[in-house]
């Protein structure tokens, strides 16, 4: 029989936390959490945020999903005449160990799809590329760019960075990502600074089976690693409720529908 324990997991301990990563314990499964909490924030805000307002969205058959191989399946179903390099994600995620890949469904209408990494840089994540469903009657049309900001920025604060990075912009989108509280710096990079937070969350508890204890130290490890990645994104900063704001008032008007970040093949 399976037995069932409750455990509540408060802050990681900072010092266990950085001894792991300096022995690479567990920092496969840490990335994973980190962009699976990353999505899972920015759904959760995108929900909140359109009961508020009173958007009349259908929340509940959005998704915020890692980019899989039907994800890809369904962009080339876009009928988009240039589309990015979709087809490399895959290899991209096994070099890109810290590489965030978001697809945004509307329940299984595939309606934008967002690459961004930090690479080496422990300063900036560079949104490599984002593209929205090329159809403008798509429904989550005017929001694309919003959501994938979302996430990028909740990720972004996880690992640390200080600034996201449009790379690539298309050049009929650059005044849409000035609405959004993006600028050109002086080397000319279209960037927007994160809002430094450090709030420590309510994680809720849980119930798990644990029969063996290579099982139990796993799912230790990952609740540590799922505190940690709630404490470090913080809550909704000023950026991402502009994000939402845009959205709502502008985002169908400015956003194009297709191409909004990068280079096209």
């Amino acid at each position: 029989m399976n037995t069932l324990q409750t455990f509540i997991f408060h802050r990681p301990d900072p010092n266990r936390t950085r001894a792991m990563r300096r022995k690479g314990k567990g920092t496969e499964l840490r990335d994973q959490t980190l962009k699976s909490n990353a999505r899972k924030l920015a759904h959760k805000t995108f929900i909140k945020d359109c009961a508020a307002q009173g958007l009349e969205i259908d929340t509940s058959v959005i998704s915020f999903d890692p980019i899989t191989t039907a994800a890809i399946d369904a962009s080339h179903l876009w009928t988009e005449v240039v589309l990015y390099p979709w087809d490399s994600i895959p290899d991209w995620k096994c070099k890109d160990a810290k590489g965030f890949d978001l697809a945004i469904w509307y329940a299984q209408k595939l309606c934008g799809l967002c690459y961004a990494t930090p690479r080496r840089s422990t300063v900036c994540i560079k949104v490599i590329l984002l593209q929205g469903h090329p159809d403008k009657t798509h429904p989550l049309r005017g929001w694309i760019a919003q959501m994938a900001l979302l996430a990028a920025e909740f990720y972004a604060r996880t690992l640390g960075c200080k600034e996201i990075e449009i790379q690539d912009p298309d050049p009929n989108v650059v005044s849409y990502y000035q609405e959004l509280g993006f600028n050109f710096d002086e080397t000319n990079r279209l960037v927007i600074y994160v809002d430094a937070q450090q709030h420590q969350l309510m994680i809720q508890t849980h119930e798990v089976s644990m029969n063996q204890k290579k099982r139990k130290a796993k799912l230790l490890l990952v609740y540590e690693f799922h505190a940690e990645a709630l404490r470090l994104a913080g809550n909704v900063s000023a950026n991402q409720r502009r994000f939402l704001e845009v959205g709502a008032a502008r985002g169908k008007e400015l956003e194009p529908a297709g191409l909004l970040a990068g280079v096209r093949i």
